[in-house]
Formats: structure tokens, sequence, C-alpha cells
């Protein structure tokens, strides 16, 4: 029988994020990303650029950071919000 994952990890590797249409990419700094970078990072990536903006929200660019989020979030397809979690199931 043919086991391809055996000894390996089955859920999917994770793709690396890419920017489209700036000449920035996530390997520099956030501040540098604008609110492109930002929402690229925000629809597409993953946990690993989520902290690294978190990481730039606090750093000395920060207010710089805050605003470009401020214009990304505005800008997004799906806006992110808080829902509350489902009721556990009764059973």
């Amino acid at each position: 029988m043919n086991q391809p994952h055996r000894g390996k990890a089955c859920w999917p590797t994770m793709i690396e994020l890419r920017f489209r249409n700036i000449n920035v990419t996530p390997d520099d700094p956030v501040s540098q990303w604008g609110f492109e970078g930002i929402l690229a990072c925000l629809e597409r990536g993953h946990l690993k650029y989520w902290r690294k903006l978190a990481q730039a929200l606090q750093g000395e660019d920060g207010p710089q950071v805050r605003a470009d989020l401020a214009i990304a979030i505005s800008c997004m397809e799906i806006p992110l919000k808080a829902t509350p979690a489902p009721p556990p199931a009764k059973g």
C-alpha cells in the first residue's frame, strides 16, 4: 500500500507571501510595505507575517504602520470584524 505522507505532517505547506505591484518584499520592514503590502498581508498572509505586522505596530514606526493599517482595513474586500464563537454543541 502506498503511504505518501508516512512520517510527515499531513497538512499543506504554507505558501510564502508575495506582493504584487509594489517594489518591496515581505522581507523588507513593514513600514516600507505601505497600505498595499499590509492589505496583502491581511488577505493572503499567514501567522508569520501577521506577527511581523504586530511587532511593527509596537516599534518606532508604529504611527505610520497604524495609519497604513487603517487604510488597508478600509480597503479589504471582506472587512475584519470580531465574531462571537458559536455556542457549544449540545449532546
